[in-house]
């Protein structure tokens, strides 16, 4: 008959800021009448170790030896106070988008500048709206090149706040936030999204969440829209 024993040699692993915790405890089994009897205890057995760790385990890994016994780990993880769980982390991301320069929150100016002098905007404009700017612009009465002859599109600056949390239920009321304008939620040490300039909005953009044996880790991130703001029109309110 198979038996197992745990071997003393143990992987384990602390997030600090969640409190989730994840642990390999490997176990030896030993061949048993049939190599298929072994396989099924290998399988099967529940060692008391798991009960005493207080973790659920999410996985069994099995590997045959040369003596047809088994090694076997358990991987588990979770929450030892899932409850009570109230662990969280933040990470803000800075980026930026190439934007048609259409968009440019000040392109009246840039026209009155970039244009010969008396052009209008509409005059600017071309039939489907877009704008070319001229090869060469006159300054002090020569013509020089026009640097933003060429441009079609601007670097518009973005930031991603994202919070990370443990939480023993999975809070229903992010899911219905997911595509809406409004403000990330503040930290329970103080940690704030940065503010935010100009016409700029918070929209959240992505969620993800992972059960963790016995607790969810959420992930919620917070995208900053464009220097005019979001439509209300097309993103809701939370």
């Amino acid at each position: 008959m198979s038996t197992q024993s745990w071997v003393n040699s143990t992987d384990a692993a602390v997030d600090e800021a969640l409190g989730i915790i994840s642990v390999k405890l490997p176990f030896t089994v030993t061949p048993g009448a049939t190599k298929i009897a072994t396989l099924k205890h290998a399988l099967t057995f529940y060692p008391a170790e798991l009960t005493e760790l207080g973790l659920p385990y999410t996985k069994r890994n099995l590997k045959e030896r040369p003596d047809c016994g088994y090694d076997v780990t358990f991987d588990c993880e979770g929450h030892f106070k899932p409850d009570e769980a109230e662990g969280e982390e933040f990470s803000l991301d800075g980026t930026t988008s190439d934007d048609p320069i259409e968009s440019h929150p000040r392109l009246d100016e840039l026209v009155q500048k970039y244009f010969p002098e008396g052009t209008t905007l509409k005059q600017a404009r071309k039939e489907d709206g877009s704008i070319l700017f001229p090869i060469t612009i006159g300054v002090n009465g020569d013509e020089v090149p026009n640097p933003l002859f060429g441009i079609k599109t601007y670097l518009v600056p973005g930031l991603v706040w994202t919070r990370t949390f443990a939480t023993q239920y999975f809070p229903d009321n992010l899911a219905r936030q997911l595509g809406c304008i409004g403000t990330p939620p503040v930290g329970k040490k103080g940690q704030r999204a940065p503010q935010l300039w100009g016409q700029r909005d918070w929209i959240m953009v992505r969620l993800k969440a992972d059960w963790r044996g016995n607790i969810w880790k959420v992930s919620e991130s917070w995208l900053v829209s464009g220097p005019n703001g979001a439509t209300p029109d097309i993103y809701r309110y939370r």
